[in-house]
């Protein structure tokens, strides 16, 4: 039996300290530990054996035996988040960090093995990442193939998008800066000329691809060369209803649009073995969430084998455009009604998936999954997001927001960007919050600010430019 630092999780260095991060998971785990825990976890991930990594720790550093046995085993096999004790800092771990396995699995970590270890300038309390970003989202475009009413994204602004060569330029630096993960997402990617050459290219740098979405009704040749490039991620298809007249106020699109939609999916199922899973995205709004039109889509959907899951959301924001409205907490109560009936009686192929509540395929009990307590944004802290000219804001739904933009791709390198003046002022509202906000005098101030708490986009809506005012969900909102 051999001691095995879980493939689940990878290290990196930042400079100060090194991230442990969930390598399966763009939004998964991430915490800093100190080098010399770091460094323990590649020993053994080399050594795979507690003897020789205490030895080896006696011989080079002089730390006693106990000590190295005492943390390998306080991480083998946890089945909850675990926190050791180093100084005054409680370093967390996440679930089984280290695994016990019949197997060796040996993984060389060099530059943590060889990582300063000054130990008066370890910091394991500042929430973002020094280095670069883990994640970043790239919208290539914001073009879509129709214009849906209830949609919050900015389809209008115009702008010169970066050409191929400085997406290949922004990738290969991205590799070399140690960002882990990239997304890649529209307006529709596949309304990109040559959507094809770039996503080859992100596969060629070892960045997997491994969601597309899209309303453009796709060709047998859109099919053709995603099974070329091998992709083996999720394709999502958008699709609200298949009732025309509720079709027509929910979007503008071509008037036999929904026939070239059903040819997708007639195409999709044309080949024998897919290399990628199908799932379908419905937005409900009062006009689409009655029993009718949702058991009229479901029909339609369950013809086809290739569907592996039904995701239905709530359109978000409210809005102007056209003759619709938001769905009321009534409407939201009743289509959880709808699913169930559906899933009870119609025993569906395929996972459906509503909101943050979740139908399993092969269960009728409804998967609740709170997410308010623990929730943290990423964005400025592990993540940025590139918009198609290569401006670069902090998340999808600020645009091109100035308040929001913490630098340009056509005159900055990303690594620069991460660390300008606005990205780190960003970074830090809590120490410039406004006397006027109520978060200026509450005292849970550090734990929000600290951990990303506020939803900045939220906020935006709600105050405007006040950014430093709580979160619309709290308490202490106004």
């Amino acid at each position: 039996m051999y001691i095995v630092f879980n493939p689940k999780y990878a290290l990196r260095s930042d400079e100060k300290r090194v991230v442990i991060f969930d390598s399966t998971d763009g939004d998964g785990w991430m915490s800093y530990i100190h080098p010399i825990h770091a460094i323990v976890l590649a020993t053994i991930s080399y050594t795979n054996n507690v003897a020789e990594t205490e030895s080896w720790f006696y011989e080079n550093m002089g730390i006693s035996k106990q000590i190295i046995t005492s943390f390998v085993h306080s991480l083998l096999d946890n089945q909850e988040i675990t926190y050791v004790k180093f100084g005054d800092m409680n370093i967390s771990f996440p679930p089984n960090t280290l695994i016990s396995s019949t197997e060796v699995n040996k993984r060389k970590f060099d530059d943590i093995i060889h990582i300063s270890l000054n130990m008066n300038d370890v910091d394991l309390k500042t929430k973002r990442l020094y280095t670069s970003p883990d994640k970043i989202v790239i919208m290539l475009n914001n073009k879509c193939a129709v214009k849906c009413n209830y949609c919050y994204a900015d389809t209008y602004t115009t702008s010169s998008d970066l050409n191929f060569d400085d997406f290949c330029n922004l990738i290969t630096e991205c590799k070399t800066i140690g960002v882990r993960k990239i997304e890649l997402i529209g307006g529709d990617v596949f309304v990109k000329p040559n959507w094809e050459e770039y996503i080859l290219f992100l596969l060629n740098s070892g960045y997997p691809v491994d969601f597309l979405s899209t309303k453009k009704p796709l060709k047998e040749s859109d099919v053709n060369k995603l099974i070329n490039l091998q992709y083996r991620g999720d394709l999502q298809i958008s699709l609200d209803t298949v009732d025309e007249t509720i079709h027509k106020s929910l979007l503008y699109a071509p008037n036999d649009y929904l026939k070239q939609l059903q040819q997708t999916f007639d195409i999709l199922s044309s080949f024998r073995e897919l290399p990628f899973k199908v799932r379908i995205s419905t937005v409900l709004c009062s006009n689409n969430a009655s029993f009718d039109s949702i058991f009229q889509l479901f029909s339609f959907l369950n013809q086809y084998s290739i569907i592996s899951r039904w995701d239905i959301c709530y359109a978000l924001l409210p809005f102007k455009k056209g003759n619709i409205e938001l769905c009321t907490s009534r409407q939201e109560s009743l289509v959880r009604q709808y699913i169930r009936k559906i899933q009870l009686s119609y025993n569906p192929f395929f996972e459906i998936v509503l909101n943050a509540k979740g139908v399993d395929s092969k269960s009728t009990e409804l998967l609740c999954k709170n997410q308010d307590a623990n929730y943290r944004c990423s964005a400025n802290v592990s993540s940025c997001f590139i918009l198609p000219d290569g401006k670069v804001t902090l998340c999808e739904r600020l645009y091109w927001n100035k308040n929001f933009i913490i630098g340009d791709l056509k005159q900055d390198s990303l690594a620069k960007i991460w660390r300008s003046p606005r990205a780190i002022y960003l970074s830090e509202l809590e120490k410039h919050i406004d006397e006027k906000s109520p978060c200026f005098s509450c005292i849970g101030k550090t734990d929000c600010y600290g951990k990303n708490k506020r939803c900045l986009v939220n906020v935006f809506l709600r105050y405007g430019n006040n950014i430093t005012f709580p979160d619309p969900s709290c308490i202490n909102s106004i």
